[in-house]
C-alpha cells in the first residue's frame, strides 16, 4: 500500500524485531505537542487507517489529545454525548460546574473554631473589652449544643432561634453583630460554606434620649466624692468621666501618667491601646477639671481604685443615683459641652465620635444656662446649693 504524505514528525515506515517485522506509526513531539508516540502494526494499510484516526482525532480535539488516557477521552466522549441538545459546549459546562462547587468542609468543632477565632482577635491587636465581649456572646450560641458539633453544622434555622431569646432590639442586634463576624471568619478558613447570619436583619432600634444628670446631680456626686471616706478615690474617675466624657473602658485603662496637669496647656492623653476606635485621641482638662484634679493627683498608677464597683455602689446608694443610668458621665459631658460651646465638631473631636453622632444624641438637651453653671463646678462652688 502506498503510504500517503505525512507531515513533518510523522512518520510510517517498516522495522523488524528479530525475525518478525512490523509497520510503524510514529508521531514525534511536533504532531502531539509533547511526548513521541509510536504504534506497530502487521500490515502497512494498518498503519495508515491508524493515521487517518489519529488525524480525525486531532481535528476533534487538538493536541492536547494526546496528554488524555484511553479512559479520559472516553468520559469525555461521554459528555459530549449528555451535553447535546443542551445548547452547552463541554468547556461552558465545566465552566458553571465551578462555579457552583463547594468543596467540602473540614471537620472542625464549633468549640475550636471558637478559640481560633478568639486567637485571631488576639494576635490582631483587638481591645481586651473586644474580646471579652466576642466570648459572652460565643459561649450563649454554644450553650445547649453537642459539644462535638461542628461549625459548618450551625445552621441558620438554629441562629435565629438563638437570637428569639432577645426581646430588647439592642441586645438581638449586638448577638447578630458578632456571631456575623464570627462566622464571616469561618467563611474564609473554608470551615463553613456561607454564613448564615447573612439573610438575618438587624431589628430597628428606638432612639431612647440619653440620660444625663442634672446639675445639681452632678454637683452632689462630686462633693460626696470630695466628702465620704469610702467614695474619695472615686474622685478623680468621676470628675473625668464628667468633665472630660471618657468611656467607661478608657477611663478602666487610664494611667495617671496619661493626664498632664503641668503648664498652659493641660490634657488627658488616650492611647490607641485604651480608645475604643483605637485612635490616639486628646482631651482637653477644662479648669473645672483641673480644679478637682489636682489636689489628688499622682505622678503614676491606675485612675481607677481597687474595688471599683463596690465603692461605686456606696456612691450611688449616697447620691440616691441607683440604678446607675447606662454612660450617664459621658452623656452629661457632651451635652454641657455642645451647650457651652455650640460646635459640634468640637465636641465630637473631645468625645471621639463624628459630628453628626453629636448632633444626633446630645443637641438641645441642657440649656445655656445650665451649662455656663455645670463649668463653674469646682470645688470652692460645688457645696454651695446655688
Amino acid at each position: 500500500m502506498k503510504i500517503p504524505k505525512l507531515p513533518s514528525g510523522v512518520s510510517i515506515f517498516q522495522d523488524r524485531s528479530g525475525t518478525t517485522e512490523y509497520w510503524v506509526l510514529r508521531l514525534g513531539k511536533r504532531w502531539t505537542g509533547g511526548q513521541v508516540v509510536r504504534r506497530r502494526f502487521p500490515l502497512a494499510g494498518d498503519a495508515v487507517k491508524a493515521w487517518e484516526q489519529e488525524v480525525a482525532k486531532r481535528n476533534a480535539l487538538g493536541a492536547g489529545g494526546y496528554e488524555l488516557s484511553p479512559a479520559q477521552l472516553g468520559e469525555a466522549i461521554g459528555c459530549f454525548s449528555k451535553l447535546e441538545g443542551t445548547g452547552l459546549s463541554l468547556s461552558e459546562a465545566v465552566r458553571l460546574s465551578l462555579k457552583n462547587y463547594r468543596p467540602k468542609m473540614a471537620s472542625v468543632s464549633l468549640a475550636e473554631a471558637i478559640q481560633g477565632f478568639l486567637g485571631a482577635q488576639k494576635d490582631r491587636g483587638a481591645a481586651e473589652k473586644t474580646i471579652v465581649g466576642y466570648q459572652s456572646f460565643l459561649r450563649l450560641l454554644s450553650e445547649g449544643q453537642n459539644p462535638k458539633i461542628n461549625v459548618h453544622e450551625i445552621t441558620e434555622k438554629e441562629v435565629r432561634q438563638h437570637l428569639a431569646k432577645y426581646e430588647k432590639p439592642a441586645s438581638r442586634n449586638a448577638t447578630i453583630r458578632h456571631l456575623r463576624a464570627f462566622f464571616r471568619w469561618t467563611v474564609k478558613r473554608r470551615w463553613r460554606e456561607s454564613d448564615p447570619t447573612e439573610q438575618i436583619d438587624k431589628t430597628r432600634e428606638i432612639d431612647d434620649t440619653v440620660s444625663i444628670l442634672t446639675v445639681p446631680q452632678a454637683r452632689k456626686l462630686l462633693t460626696t466624692c470630695a466628702t465620704d471616706d469610702e467614695c474619695q478615690q472615686l474622685l478623680a474617675s468621676i470628675a473625668i468621666g464628667l468633665f472630660a466624657g471618657l468611656r467607661t473602658g478608657e477611663l478602666a485603662g487610664l494611667d495617671w501618667e496619661n493626664i498632664h496637669l503641668d503648664g498652659s496647656h493641660r490634657f488627658i492623653e488616650v492611647t490607641a491601646r485604651k480608645a475604643k476606635t483605637r485612635q490616639r485621641r486628646i482631651v482637653s482638662i477644662s479648669e473645672c477639671l483641673a480644679s478637682w484634679l489636682i489636689p489628688v493627683a499622682q505622678e503614676t498608677g491606675p485612675v481607677t481604685p481597687p474595688a471599683y464597683r463596690e465603692k461605686h455602689e456606696r456612691l450611688q446608694a449616697l447620691t440616691k443615683l441607683s440604678p446607675w443610668p447606662r454612660n450617664v458621665l459621658r452623656h452629661s459631658f457632651g451635652s454641657y459641652h455642645l451647650a457651652f460651646h455650640k460646635n459640634e465638631a468640637l465636641t465630637a473631636a473631645e468625645m471621639g465620635n463624628s459630628p453628626a453622632v453629636i448632633f444626633q444624641h446630645y443637641r438641645a438637651l441642657v440649656t445655656p444656662e445650665a451649662a455656663e453653671k455645670f463649668w463653674k463646678l469646682e470645688p470652692s462652688s460645688a457645696s454651695s446649693d446655688k
